[in-house]
């Protein structure tokens, strides 16, 4: 029993085709373009490249910035630690431990960081939930040193166990290298208190 080839064609699990585009199928140039396979896959990947190489751009930017958060975090408690060791420090011990900043900092470019570190001795008057402290002596690169004296706030349980501290803050300004994701600069900061080991003061020399 003969057949209409669209019924075969349905049976072999094509999809019917409509009027139109058995029409269009009979004109020649038409016709070719239509069953034409050969682009299908250059097509998709033009396509689906922007968004592809966009996910990828954006992924380093972001994988950076986690990077440089973590090396502004390590930085930061690191020179305040080094800083509690010592029973005094001197202008050029500062100096040389301001450049160990800059190398913790590697590959990142060390000419963005900010960075503080002071010694703090504890009062015993209250700033909210926090204990007052004043600044003995404080030494800053890029950014300002503390006046003399000047009042900061201090955790009352870092307070409660030292008369001083070392008070660490640095910050740090992350460019994006595409800005695909990232779009804009990003200024990661961090703050360490570290309690004085070697002596209940690091005096400044």
């Amino acid at each position: 029993m003969n057949q209409h080839p669209l019924a075969r064609s349905n049976r072999a699990g094509a999809a019917p085709q409509s009027g139109i585009v058995r029409m269009m199928r009979k004109l020649p140039i038409i016709g070719r373009f239509i069953d034409e396979q050969r682009g299908v896959a250059a097509v998709e990947f033009a396509l689906v490249a922007p968004i592809m190489v966009t996910a990828y751009l954006g992924s380093v930017d972001l994988t950076q910035a986690v990077m440089v958060d973590r090396k502004v975090s390590v930085m930061t408690s690191s020179i305040g630690d080094l800083v509690a060791q010592s029973e005094e420090i001197t202008t050029p011990e500062i100096n040389n431990i301001f450049d160990i900043a800059s190398a913790l900092m590697s590959p990142y470019d060390p000419s963005s960081i900010k960075l503080r570190v002071s010694s703090l001795e504890i009062t015993d008057a209250k700033d909210g939930d926090k204990r007052k402290a004043k600044v003995q002596w404080s030494d800053g690169k890029n950014q300002s040193a503390y006046a003399k004296d000047t009042i900061l706030p201090v955790p009352e349980s870092i307070a409660v166990n030292a008369t001083t501290v070392i008070f660490t803050e640095a910050s740090y300004t992350f460019t994006p290298l595409f800005g695909q994701i990232v779009t804009s600069s990003i200024n990661f900061e961090e703050s360490y208190y570290h309690v004085p080991r070697a002596s209940d003061a690091v005096e400044r020399k």
